[in-house]
C-alpha cells in the first residue's frame, strides 16, 4: 500500500472501522492503524471518502496533549493532508456538503474540540508537534 495507490479504493468500506480502531485500540494498533489512514491521506482522491465517512466523536482524543508522540504525530499528519488535499479540491471544485456524523464534521466545521486541541498543542515543548500543528493552523495559500 505504501507504494501504490492502486488498492487504496479497496478499503473504502473498512474506513469506519479504522476510525474504531484508532479510539478503541492499543497503542500499537493505533500506531499501525495510522500508518494507513496517512498513507490514504496522501492519496488526493481518497480524500471524499475519508472525510464522507462515519467517525467517532471521540476520534478528536487523539489529539491532545496528552497522547503519545508516535500517535500524535501521525494523527496531525493524516489531519493535515486531508486539509490540504480538500484546500486544493474545494479550490476547484467548490463546497461539498458532510453529514454531521462523518470526519469532516469532528474535524473542520467550526470551534469543533479539534480546533481548540489545535489551540492547545501550539504550546506543545515538542518542536515537530508544533511544526505539523501549523500546518493544519496556517495552510499554504493555493496560487
Amino acid at each position: 500500500m505504501s507504494v501504490t495507490n492502486n488498492y487504496h479504493d479497496y478499503l473504502e468500506d473498512y474506513i469506519p472501522c479504522f476510525f474504531t480502531l484508532l479510539v478503541d485500540g492499543e497503542e500499537a494498533t493505533k500506531v499501525h492503524t495510522l500508518k494507513v489512514l496517512v498513507n490514504l491521506s496522501a492519496n488526493p482522491s481518497m480524500t471524499l471518502v475519508l472525510l464522507s465517512s462515519k467517525a467517532p466523536s471521540s476520534l478528536t482524543n487523539l489529539f491532545g496533549s496528552n497522547t503519545n508522540r508516535e500517535i500524535l504525530i501521525r494523527a496531525l499528519t493524516f489531519a493535515a493532508n486531508l486539509s490540504e488535499n480538500l484546500d486544493r479540491q474545494q479550490h476547484s471544485n467548490g463546497q461539498r456538503h458532510y453529514e454531521d456524523y462523518s470526519l469532516y464534521a469532528f474535524l473542520f466545521r467550526d470551534k469543533t474540540m479539534f480546533q481548540r486541541n489545535l489551540v492547545a498543542l501550539l504550546q506543545h515543548p515538542d518542536k515537530d508537534i508544533k511544526e505539523h500543528v501549523a500546518r493544519l493552523v496556517c495552510p499554504q495559500k493555493l496560487n
